[in-house]
């Protein structure tokens, strides 16, 4: 989608912060996707997708309101190990754990080819494409897939921003969701910029007609899969 059209779009849904957000007090961008729009009018069921940053300064009453209030039942957790074991989870939580990071070394710069040197799109670049990323979908994903209570899986990155925007913007995509929405949704974190991500989701066009069909591609996802996920987490 190139960025004129999502700047010049009128149908864009209007996403609020206040209507999304999981009312968490001390965790940055923490929010739902519920009542996002599919293209077919669907939307996402509420109370089943978070993204957030990182979890580290929860307070008693965010821990209570995740373990009692949202029953968030598994934390995806998009940190490197290194940052993982640096500022682990709170203690209390009880949700399932797991670690799938879209990074190895957030620290480290690498530069790909055609890839314009500036760092925020060199990142996004590794975060879309990068090797350990792919990986991390492929489980992240599958999990969605697999998992069988109704109770919130939450995702989360350091910020809440660019990871956990990234990933949340590649599985909205899968449910359906317009490009325009993805990029509102996305911008409801502050300190991001549309031009990057619009740079990701160009050469997923370019290179595999679209991001559903990179998703796919990379994680191994049958027309099946994507059918099920949207039964899943659609109403």
């Amino acid at each position: 989608m190139k960025q004129a059209n999502y700047e010049k779009h009128n149908k864009i849904q209007q996403l609020r912060p206040d209507e999304q957000s999981i009312g968490l007090f001390c965790v940055e961008n923490a929010r739902e996707l519920g009542g996002i729009k599919s293209a077919n009018g669907k939307k996402v069921k509420p109370g089943r997708l978070i993204r957030s940053g990182q979890l580290s300064a929860a307070g008693k009453e965010d821990i209570m309101l995740l373990n009692d209030t949202l029953r968030v039942g598994v934390v995806v957790d998009l940190r490197s190990p290194g940052e993982a074991a640096g500022i682990p989870e709170p203690s209390g939580l009880r949700a399932q754990y797991l670690n799938l990071p879209l990074l190895d070394d957030p620290k480290q710069t690498y530069f790909f080819e055609d890839v314009p040197p500036e760092s925020t799109t060199n990142l996004y670049y590794r975060i879309m494409f990068g090797g350990t990323a792919v990986k991390s979908y492929g489980k992240f994903f599958r999990l969605l897939l697999e998992y069988d209570e109704e109770r919130p899986v939450l995702f989360h990155s350091v910020r809440g921003r660019d990871r956990a925007g990234v990933a949340s913007a590649l599985l909205l995509s899968l449910l359906g969701v317009p490009d325009e929405t993805i990029f509102a949704e996305y911008m409801l974190s502050k300190g991001v910029f549309a031009h990057t991500l619009g740079y990701i989701f160009s050469r997923a066009n370019v290179e595999y007609g679209s991001v559903t069909e990179y998703v796919r591609a990379i994680c191994g996802l049958s027309a099946g899969d994507i059918t099920e996920l949207k039964h899943k987490y659609l109403d």
